[in-house]
């Protein structure tokens, strides 16, 4: 079982009010993401899940907010996805499960909501930013350094 984490939850209601306020036309969302139908819905990424950038886009609308930018993690407990024998030397299968059902480090006070704490993400989303963060933060754990 996941434990709740009372920041993530903040981020979610702050990402669906921004939803909200941007359907009620009172904000301006950047081009990469446009609100759902739904009003109460969070906002969805415009990319399409089989477009190169997907990954990225996704990572950057859902992940960047607990991982950061460089993948390191930006909140105390989460994991650092750059380590030569970190998160990413795992299987995809284990990953993408624990990515679409939340999941603990063990020995983290963090727990990471599934998808992120966005439901509008798909398996496809799910896959795309897996391959994105691979590529990115995956280091050879031979070297130690990305590999090429």
């Amino acid at each position: 079982m996941v434990k709740p984490v009372p920041g993530l939850l903040l981020t979610s209601a702050v990402v669906v009010a921004t939803s909200t306020i941007a359907q009620a036309g009172q904000l301006s969302m950047p081009p990469s993401f446009t609100a759902q139908s739904d009003p109460g819905a969070l906002i969805s990424l415009s990319a399409p899940a089989s477009e190169p950038g997907r990954g990225q886009a996704v990572y950057n609308g859902t992940c960047i907010a607990c991982h950061g930018g460089d993948g390191t993690g930006s909140l105390p407990g989460v994991p650092d996805l750059t380590g030569k024998t970190g998160l990413l030397s795992q299987d995809d299968a284990i990953l993408l499960g624990r990515m679409a059902d939340g999941f603990q480090s063990p020995g983290s006070s963090m727990a990471m909501p599934p998808k992120g704490g966005n439901p509008a993400l798909t398996d496809a989303d799910l896959s795309a930013v897996l391959k994105y963060m691979r590529n990115e933060f995956q280091q050879d754990p031979q070297t130690g350094r990305k590999p090429q």
